[in-house]
């Protein structure tokens, strides 16, 4: 026996329980692989009768399959393949319509027009019985320029199913018994590389293909065949289907291969999860308006949301003015046996009789008026008012006042002098700050659990008062982050003509030269001789332990940090906004629709490749906030194949998902691996350059990408414009709390040794910045610890304790942090080049 809320459950009522959910389960996993549509209570309160019982009518719609063809090396014949395919498909079509009402010429006319790239055809095969039942399905062909990565990557964020061709014409039947790997010339270099891109970004569903058999001999045909799949299988596993495809044999060979397509249900890809997308084209741009016709993708349409077209950086957000039911190029309506199949499940039943009540009396006329027009050509499915759409806000406006610090009560200040007491005391090495910054914080307050989605967001504050140092960096510029360029390679351009004592530590001037540099001796750097190391390194301050030192994350933030945006609670944000996204989405999967979006006429102009009458684009949904600044980190891991240096604040191209930007990443690794959430205050070490040996951070400022989503990063060639894989890795939460520190270790060596006592040179000349770095703790490189006792004569050296006995051919080390910033990069949202980007590098 069994209880609920003090109900006793006998086991006959718990069994049929069981039995409900698992058919409701049951009905949800079919609906879904048939990719139908019903209208949610929530959907049908916020529109009027009419736009529901049109919605209603397009119960049966299903979204066309997006099916891809990459040819994996230079033989591969994929407009041929393409083109059969097509004409397989027109054929069908055209003896659909054959015989029948002289009204339907016309779409027979239209058949006979030149085809298209994206053009949607019938599928002569239908599917099997759990993905459409005895429903024909539509397809788009496209083919995929291997040479180009943009293309790659462009046609790999919307394709449904890839065919992956190739071609045994250039395969050398002796050579392969002694050689496969060289002789088959399966897949090329090209190959390689578009195949990493795509699988980099997510891969759908496959299917192999190999063309140009017959060219050989029967008899060796079959040990080809073969080959070429132990090839394909090796790449993608056995569990995707590999088939021949001969030109001799084409109509048997093509209704293999669309009949595999038709029964292939498509791989769910993360980062398209919960997002509504659409391939569709420009039909008309009038003053600051454009109209974009084509089959939305998925159940999250709404006009309150933002939209996004990919390509398009100068703005990241598109407003829907209102959604329109277009006439459907290749229409296709499914028989009324299979509706009413469909209608009979319990959640059709229970949607439609839910409707019924509330809509009794007006629901005869409109769907009579419905179907005398004899469609829904031109109805409008939604119009809202602009003030319910979601705010199109970038930057956050910190108002005129933000920096202002008040002056600290008399409380406070004796609060400040005892703690100040009891660093001292304790012999704490937080004490490198200057004694003038006043700091203080303010703790953030968790969300609580029936906080609205507006009430997880908040902005960044600046908290202190910025020091001194700040203000020459500072000047004249709001992205003057900069300011914490690195200051040991400015170091080593400033003193490396004087500083010649150590010729061991003297770096190149080439980049190459200062990234193996960076991995022999790691954050060294050397003391000037005419600056003061005291004033030198005043930013810097000497702690026991990245991972468990106590730094204020709100401690002398920079200006950029009062435009940012974070979350109070991540998760609660996050899961509010995919809720909401799921509620109001308009059931309108596989509809041809015509979104109306306002676009700035500074837009339109400067993306005139992209925003023009006919062009094809790349339509998606944006989560609400998506379109805010925040600091965004990426968990990346470099490609093998990209042996350059690349130095931190590099500006490269990122891909994340539908979104492409342009940034300058920071570079970091985790102290503690895995400990980087959405409110942890956890300590990043900077990294100089891009390593290949270890998993990196990229922090940037950039709009806010919802995890979980797929990143890759290019480097883009100015000369030529080809892009080359950088790195590629996944989006983790906003985060700007990360505090990353930069590391500098100065070096000295032993001059005299005594058991545990050594006397140190050439890590300072000037007896007063011994006495300044005093606290700071020391080590060795060969493991010991020790501290600094008194500074020894006039020119900088330093007697020092250690833990164990000294050697003299041993390293002593002094690690120095400061906290680094991200770079305040306006080009990642506006798309254009800062004009003081050059004043700001020269200042830094």
């Amino acid at each position: 026996m069994g209880s609920s809320n003090g109900v006793v459950i006998g086991k006959a009522q718990r069994f049929n329980m069981e039995n409900e959910a698992r058919k409701i389960k049951r009905e949800d996993m079919i609906m879904k692989r048939r990719g139908l549509n019903f209208v949610s209570d929530q959907v049908a309160e916020s529109l009027d009768d009419q736009s529901v019982a049109v919605l209603e009518q397009e119960v049966d719609n299903v979204a066309p399959k997006v099916v891809a063809i990459l040819g994996l090396n230079s033989a591969c014949d994929v407009a041929g393949m393409r083109i059969e395919m097509v004409k397989h498909c027109i054929e069908y079509q055209k003896s659909l319509i054959k015989g029948k009402h002289e009204s339907l010429q016309k779409q027979q006319d239209e058949l006979d027009q030149l085809d298209s790239q994206f053009k949607a055809y019938v599928c002569p095969n239908p599917g099997s019985s759990t993905n459409l039942g005895s429903k024909k399905q539509r397809l788009i062909f496209l083919e995929i320029n291997r040479e180009d990565d943009e293309a790659v990557l462009q046609v790999g964020k919307i394709a449904d199913l890839i065919l992956v061709v190739m071609s045994c014409a250039e395969s050398d039947i002796k050579g392969v018994k002694i050689d496969p790997d060289r002789f088959s010339n399966a897949i090329d270099e090209t190959g390689y590389k578009a195949l990493g891109l795509l699988r980099s970004q997510g891969l759908p569903a496959l299917v192999g293909v190999l063309q140009h058999l017959e060219k050989h001999k029967s008899n060796k045909q079959p040990q080809l065949k073969k080959l070429f799949q132990r090839y394909f299988e090796s790449e993608f596993t056995n569990q995707h289907k590999f088939l021949n495809f001969n030109l001799a044999t084409a109509d048997t060979d093509v209704n293999a291969l669309l009949r595999q397509i038709a029964v292939l249900y498509p791989n769910e890809i993360t980062w398209r999860h919960n997002r509504s997308y659409m391939l569709g084209h420009i039909t008309k741009i009038q003053s600051n308006e454009v109209h974009v016709e084509g089959y939305i993708k998925q159940n999250f349409l709404n006009a309150k949301r933002l939209l996004h077209i990919t390509g398009v950086n100068n703005q990241l957000a598109f407003k829907i003015k209102r959604i329109e039911i277009a006439k459907d190029p290749c229409p296709m309506k499914i028989s009324n046996k299979e509706k009413e199949k469909i209608m009979s499940t319990s959640k059709a039943q229970s949607i439609i009789q839910s409707k019924k009540n509330s809509r009794k009396g007006s629901m005869d006329d409109i769907s009579g008026s419905v179907s005398q027009n004899g469609d829904n050509v031109n109805k409008v499915i939604q119009q809202i008012n602009p003030s319910e759409r979601d705010p199109y806000q970038i930057e956050n406006n910190p108002g005129l006042f933000c920096a202002e610090q008040t002056w600290p009560t008399e409380e406070e200040l004796k609060t400040a002098k005892q703690a100040k007491k009891s660093r001292r005391k304790s012999g704490g090495d937080d004490e490198m700050q200057t004694e003038d910054t006043l700091v203080s914080s303010y703790p953030v307050s968790q969300s609580k659990a029936g906080a609205s989605l507006e009430e997880m967001f908040e902005r960044i504050k600046i908290v202190g008062k910025q020091g001194e140092d700040n203000k020459s960096d500072d000047a004249g510029s709001m992205h003057a982050d900069d300011e914490d360029e690195d200051d040991d390679e400015l170091d080593e351009t400033m003193f490396r003509e004087d500083n010649k004592i150590s010729m061991k530590h003297q770096k190149l001037t080439d980049l190459e030269g200062r990234a193996r540099d960076d991995m022999d001796f790691p954050d060294e750097v050397d003391t000037p001789l005419d600056v003061e190391a005291r004033n030198r390194f005043i930013k810097y301050r000497g702690i026991k332990s990245i991972k468990n030192c106590d730094w204020d994350p709100y401690e002398n933030l920079p200006p950029s940090y009062s435009k940012i945006w974070r979350f109070q609670s991540y998760q609660q944000a996050y899961k509010d906004s995919v809720q909401q996204v799921i509620e109001e989405g308009l059931p309108l999967n596989g509809t041809y629709l015509r979104i109306v979006i306002e676009v700035e006429e500074k837009t339109l102009l400067s993306n005139t490749s992209i925003l023009g009458e006919g062009k094809a684009i790349i339509m998606s949904t944006l989560f609400p906030h998506e379109c805010k600044l925040s600091v965004m980190h990426f968990k990346i891991q470099r490609h093998f194949e990209h042996t350059e240096p690349v130095e931190s604040k590099t500006e490269v191209e990122i891909h994340c998902g539908f979104r492409k930007m342009t940034i300058r990443p920071v570079y970091s690794s985790e102290t503690s691996p895995g400990g980087l959430g959405a409110s942890s205050n956890e300590k990043l070490k900077y990294q100089r350059f891009l390593r290949h040996d270890m998993s990196v951070i990229a922090s940037t400022f950039c709009p806010i990408v919802f995890a979980p989503c797929k990143v890759l990063m290019f480097t883009k060639n100015n000369e030529t414009g080809s892009l080359s894989t950088l790195a590629t890795g996944n989006a983790l939460p906003p985060n700007p709390l990360a505090v990353i520190l930069k590391r500098i270790i100065l070096t000295g060596y032993p001059l005299k040794v005594h058991k545990k006592k050594a006397v140190i040179r050439y890590m300072f000349f000037n007896p007063k910045d011994v006495k300044y770095f005093k606290p700071v703790e020391l080590y060795t490189k060969f493991g010991l610890r020790g501290h600094i006792k008194d500074s020894l004569g006039t020119h900088g050296l330093l007697k020092a304790q250690f833990n164990d006995f000294m050697k003299q051919n041993d390293t002593v080390c002094m690690p120095l942090y400061k906290r680094q910033y991200p770079v305040w990069f306006e080009k990642t949202w506006t798309g254009e080049e800062p004009k003081d980007e050059e004043g700001d590098q020269e200042m830094n």
